[in-house]
């Protein structure tokens, strides 16, 4: 979003802090163990009191447990609810409220589109929360400003599995940071490709250079090292010739036509 930041890798924590079931139309309630929920945002719960089972979004309908805390799960998400009733037919929606942490405090997630939150060296953090749905840690990487060490470092992280994340999530991490490796890789054999041009470049000026200085020098050493004597003779001489040669000139530019006829 306009207004980061941010530098490098930062790591954004959701993390559930409560389920809201005002309204709800069909008996359910928050169950004992509902702060272990991972839901994020509006969900739906429906019940189907006739057959006796009970469903979370799309997922497996199962059947009513009659329990302060049953478990209910759409294979992503889960929440622990209260089926001890009495319940009735009905959906209900339900919501999954959470703080987010960029490595300072706390912020409760608004779902607005542009919400702020501070990394731990103060820089700033605007993210996009209308559709986050489930609680986890997403790693924001800040285009441009990521060094092949960082990478290494989040690497290791990946690695050990730091996020606590499923294995598939944590080989596509893994996958992208040597994406991260490969690309600095081609980025310093390109820029030492360049360097390698500047290089030749600046051989063949200085090439250029010294030959030019060779050439002053001789020219300097030419005119120092003149005869004087010699050098008058020759000029006094020259001198001479072009005298003549314009005296030629200045008799023959005198004829005319007149001169040949009489």
């Amino acid at each position: 979003m306009g207004g980061d930041t941010g530098v490098g890798v930062e790591r954004l924590t959701l993390t559930h802090t409560a389920t809201d079931y005002t309204a709800a139309v069909t008996g359910i309630a928050d169950g004992t163990n509902s702060a272990q929920d991972n839901i994020i945002g509006n969900h739906v719960v429906t019940v189907d009191a006739v057959g006796g089972t009970i469903q979370l979004n799309g997922g497996q309908a199962v059947a009513i447990g009659g329990t302060a805390n049953q478990l209910l799960t759409d294979g992503v998400h889960t929440v622990y609810v209260d089926t001890t009733g009495p319940l009735v037919n009905g959906v209900d929606t339900i919501t999954g409220n959470g703080v987010l942490n960029a490595g300072d405090a706390d912020v409760a997630i608004n779902f607005a589109n542009n919400q702020q939150v501070i990394t731990s060296d103060g820089r700033t953090v605007f993210v996009d929360t209308t559709t986050a749905h489930q609680t986890g840690t997403e790693v924001v990487t800040f285009t441009g400003t990521v060094d092949v060490f960082e990478t290494l470092i989040h690497l290791r992280d990946c690695l050990y599995n730091t996020y606590n994340e499923p294995e598939p999530e944590q080989l596509e991490r893994i996958s992208g940071c040597l994406d991260h490796i490969t690309q600095a890789q081609d980025d310093v054999l390109a820029g030492a490709a360049a360097m390698g041009n500047r290089v030749v470049r600046l051989e063949s000026t200085q090439s250029r250079v010294m030959s030019l200085g060779l050439t002053a020098t001789e020219s300097l050493s030419k005119t120092e090292d003149a005869d004087a004597a010699k050098v008058i003779v020759e000029m006094q001489s020259e001198q001479a010739a072009l005298q003549a040669a314009l005296a030629a000139c200045s008799a023959t530019l005198k004829l005319s036509l007149l001169d040949y006829l009489f």
